[in-house]
């Protein structure tokens, strides 16, 4: 490979024939490039897990799956994260688990179910992550509670008069922010009321922007300017808050240059 800039990446490979083999690591690209790379190719490790519900299991449990996210996963790497169906009696496999840290995620659950832990033994690892970097973890018992909050609320302009079609988007506290999931996003609608579903028990920030790209307030950058302007919520489990916003206006555009008087 050429023509690749000095800094850190990830270097991926696969051959897939009857089953499959992949390699991931990291690589450091000095000035002067990288020799002697070296991917090892295996088939990865295989996790089993058992699935607990705090409160009623939803119906078909057999249609979630339980899914090992990198953080930061390129689109279009051959490197394919793990994921497993979860059976009748909650138990799941996850097989070619490479020497990688992995962030649990479970796909299928309704609205009102949160993942609230991730153990393996005596270790928490729903923060900390899943280090399969030094072989495969102990069975996994991740337990799905059905006592997630919710917000509703109205969002006001300037005029107190409310705002519909505008943006709301609950923002977790600072340490979370690398977690896609943490965020909700939803629209006013025409009566300027909004409702965000199945929040995590924490601390958040609620913002309402009259103009916004999608996923434009992941961006630290971004968001420091408005951080005094989000209202703050505390979320408990089973909790139902209630909070009016103030819209955040779109920036007026710059005025355009007069022309020269004849």
């Amino acid at each position: 490979m050429a023509g690749i800039a000095p800094g850190s990446y990830t270097i991926s490979a696969a051959l897939r024939d009857k089953q499959t083999l992949s390699a991931l690591q990291l690589l450091d690209v000095g000035p002067d490039g990288a020799d002697n790379v070296v991917l090892t190719l295996a088939e990865g490790s295989e996790v089993k897990g058992q699935l607990r519900f705090e409160g009623s299991p939803p119906p078909h449990v057999t249609e979630l799956t339980v899914d090992l996210a990198l953080k930061d996963q390129t689109p279009g790497m051959f490197f394919s994260t793990p994921s497993g169906h979860v059976n009748a009696d909650l138990s799941f496999t996850l097989d070619h688990v490479n020497a990688e840290i992995y962030r649990v995620e479970i796909s299928g659950l309704p609205d009102g179910y949160y993942l609230k832990s991730v153990r393996a033994g005596d270790d928490e690892l729903k923060e900390s992550r899943v280090d399969a970097t030094k072989g495969a973890p102990g069975p996994l018992v991740i337990t799905v509670s059905a006592k997630a909050g919710q917000i509703e609320g109205i969002v006001l302009n300037a005029k107190e008069q409310p705002s519909a079609g505008v943006a709301v988007v609950l923002v977790p506290e600072p340490k979370l922010r690398d977690r896609d999931p943490a965020f909700k996003q939803t629209t006013s609608d025409q009566y300027g009321r909004f409702l965000i579903k199945t929040i995590e028990p924490g601390d958040y920030k609620l913002f309402a922007w009259e103009d916004v790209e999608p996923g434009e307030y992941r961006d630290p950058e971004f968001l420091k300017p408005f951080e005094d302007r989000g209202r703050e919520i505390h979320i408990r489990e089973g909790s139902r808050e209630s909070a009016d916003l103030k819209l955040i206006p779109a920036a007026a555009p710059a005025p355009k240059p007069r022309k020269p008087s004849k």
